[in-house]
């Protein structure tokens, strides 16, 4: 078939939709015109329209839109007039370009009255459920307005097809309105009552100023009014009601009195959302719109320079695996950020994917030489920044990332940790294809590091290095991998995601924060454990003591003579409540003939297995026999009992105000227990006075998260 034309400004508009249909149709020549779904003659397609016009359709159809920003928003309303019944209906919902003017058209003609632009939420419709007689069914659909469409010249289409004749049941085409205001939102500023970095941090009280926008060609907007609300429990909302100035079409408006919302002294960094509301005239027209805001200063600006990848996703989750808050900045959308900007945050990581010319731009390397010069704190990672920056910037490779680049691509996949180096020492890496990581090792740069800078890593097998170290004046850390920290896979052992970053997070000064819980391991009995194999008994309590929800792993996991960890048995959870519990008294693992003899430790840890550790708890054992004194790594034992897979959900019930409550038993006797009730984590002092003022004991000195509190005071 000759259609479609390789130029078809309405097929390569949408090829997806266009295709489907013309698939759905069987369309492989010139398309025919069909009535009632049966194929006609050009001559008999008339005498068969008359024919259908008097027969009264089985439904009654109407559209109503309105716009939210860049959307229109579409509800389709159908009321039976007869019964029609079946399951084979579908609805459609179809934007069109009402009239093109098009003299260089592909077929000739250059008049060309409502093209397919788009079709919500697919080309494959909704099923339609048909109502009873008089009743009405409704169905939503929206569609994101691309700027290029002059609004103005855009109809909205519903139709309801029976896919067996493909025969239209009622259809229903309306303008898209423009008689209302194209409110959006545009951006927002903030100021702080605390240190006025424009930031709202704990503590603080924020005044929030908020931009909006209306699209042309809708209408001004008039007697424009906002509401502000959240469902963030560390943030109050105190001003939640303001005006807006009025806002032409083409135009923007930002409020002259602040929303204002208070921060919790006790509250971490996180990202919060707001809901602003929007009602304007004309028509009381209503915008929504989520605003994602960070509270606080993150641990990580993350800079995601990989063009249109989606590698950032792999940096996401290592950070949220090791309770590490950061935000996301990505150059493709948002091009470079100031110093100013990212002066406030504790490290940078920055990657550049794919990317293998401008890896770095002139303004980027000038950010990154005075970030470090300034004592910022860099993990850089891209497998082709050596060498494109040895072609177009030598002196910034060698002076500010102190690498020289010793070959363009290594073709190897393995790396080992410089022994003694803060970050590469002890650790193994494996970025070939598999295993947790990204797959997009191709072209791995080989480097070597310029004093003072020292290497991290080395490539396997070979003279050339994969990463490098370097500590500046005052507190300037780099990190720099010349292949892609994403493509890390942790396959056979090696080390992990989670594993590498904690230690350049441990280079640049931190410490991970992970959430508390409480687990041990008690050993009961079975040690030494007989040569033949025997069971090993012991009690397990995992508690989740964080105040909120997690999503973790929980693993019992053995290493035998100092090595390697084998887990054993493991169990994932998901959205594991405040205050649940795991208290198996009296669980075994079977220990097998086969395993060699000698010292091992049982460890149950929390967290994410293998490599990232919250907490732990275990104990050692012997298993007896005559070790041959070869390598062993242990083994786990098939359908071997796991101690996990039993909660108690006893979910704390956090109080709502501070409380301090009375002693008992009476507290004239030599022992007696206090409770007091705390709504936030926070620093808590509880301590024991005489009547003359004078301090007998401190019950307690320190930070205690959210909850209901015990303390035994012996006098």
């Amino acid at each position: 078939m000759s259609w479609p034309s390789s130029t078809d400004p309405f097929y390569l508009a949408n090829t997806t939709d266009n295709n489907a249909r013309r698939t759905y149709y069987g369309v492989n020549s010139t398309p025919t015109m069909k009535c009632d779904g049966l194929a006609a003659s050009a001559s008999g397609i008339y005498s068969n329209i008359v024919a259908r016009m008097p027969i009264a359709s089985p439904l009654w159809m109407d559209l109503i839109m309105t716009v939210n920003g860049n959307t229109l928003n579409v509800t389709m309303k159908a009321v039976s007039n007869t019964s029609i019944g079946g399951s084979s209906n579908v609805i459609h919902c179809v934007l069109l370009d009402r009239y093109s003017y098009l003299p260089s058209s592909p077929n000739g003609m250059p008049n060309h009255y409502h093209a397919m632009l788009d079709m919500a939420p697919s080309a494959t419709g909704q099923v339609f459920q048909a109502p009873t007689v008089g009743d009405t069914v409704t169905y939503t659909a929206s569609f994101t307005l691309n700027p290029s469409w002059e609004l103005t010249n855009l109809d909205v289409a519903t139709f309801v097809q029976y896919n067996p004749t493909k025969e239209i049941l009622q259809a229903k085409c309306e303008q898209v309105p423009v008689n209302f205001p194209g409110l959006y939102y545009d951006s927002f500023t903030l100021t702080d009552n605390g240190n006025n970095d424009g930031r709202a941090e704990p503590g603080e009280t924020a005044s929030m100023y908020i931009t909006l926008g209306n699209l042309e060609p809708f209408q001004p907007a008039t007697n424009v009014v906002g509401t502000l609300s959240t469902t963030d429990p560390t943030l109050t909302i105190t001003t939640a009601n303001v005006s807006f100035p009025d806002i032409l079409n083409g135009g923007t408006g930002t409020n002259t009195n602040p929303f204002i919302f208070e921060v919790s002294p006790s509250a971490t960094p996180h990202m919060s959302s707001l809901h602003l509301h929007v009602v304007a005239d004309p028509l009381q027209t209503v915008m929504d719109v989520d605003i994602d805001i960070f509270i606080g200063w993150p641990d990580i600006l993350l800079i995601d320079d990989d063009g249109t990848s989606t590698f950032q996703s792999y940096y996401i989750s290592t950070f949220q695996n090791m309770n590490l808050s950061y935000e996301h900045w990505d150059v493709n959308v948002q091009g470079t950020p100031t110093l100013d900007y990212v002066a406030g945050y504790g490290a940078m990581v920055w990657f550049t994917g794919f990317a293998s010319i401008n890896t770095l731009t002139a303004t980027e390397q000038t950010l990154v030489q005075d970030y470090i010069s300034t004592g910022g704190k860099l993990f850089l990672s891209g497998q082709n920044i050596a060498q494109n920056l040895n072609s177009v910037a030598p002196t910034f490779l060698h002076d500010v990332l102190h690498a020289n680049l010793t070959t363009t691509n290594t073709s190897i996949r393995l790396l080992d940790g410089i022994a003694g180096n803060p970050v590469g020492d002890g650790l193994t890496l494996n970025c070939n294809a598999g295993g947790s990581g990204s797959g997009s090792c191709t072209h791995p740069d080989g480097i070597s590091a310029i004093a003072p800078a020292e290497n991290a890593f080395l490539y396997t097998g070979s003279a050339h290095y994969g990463g490098l170290t370097y500590e500046g004046t005052g507190d300037a850390k780099l990190v720099f991998f010349s292949f892609p920290f994403e493509a890390i896979s942790g396959q056979n052992a090696s080390s992990t995601r989670e594993e590498v970053f904690q230690a350049i997070w441990e280079f640049f000064g931190n410490t991970s924060s992970y959430p508390e819980f409480v687990v041990n391991l008690t050993y009961v009995s079975g040690s030494p454990v007989p040569a033949g194999g025997g069971n090993l008994i012991f009690d397990v309590y995992v508690l989740n003591d964080s105040g909120q929800s997690q999503d973790y792993d929980a693993w019992l996991a053995t290493e035998y003579e100092g090595g390697a960890p084998t887990t054993l048995v493991m169990r994932s959870f998901v959205n594991y409540q405040a205050g649940w519990a795991i208290n198996r008294p009296g669980m075994f693992y079977p220990v097998p003939g086969g395993w060699a003899a000698g010292n091992y430790t049982l460890n149950a840890r929390v967290g994410y297995e293998p490599g990232t550790v919250w907490m732990e708890d275990g104990f050692p054992f012997v298993k007896s026999g005559v070790s041959d004194g070869s390598d062993f790594v242990p083994y786990p034992v098939a359908g071997a009992p796991n101690p996990f897979d039993v909660i108690q959900t006893n979910v704390i019930d956090l109080p709502t105000e501070y409380a301090l409550h009375g002693a008992y038993p009476n507290p004239f006797n030599p022992t007696t227990n206090i409770n007091f009730d705390l709504p936030d984590a926070g620093q808590v002092k509880l301590a024991v006075y005489d009547l003359q003022g004078r301090l007998v004991q401190t019950l307690v000195d320190g930070h205690r998260n959210a909850g209901v509190h015990q303390v035994s005071f012996d006098a």
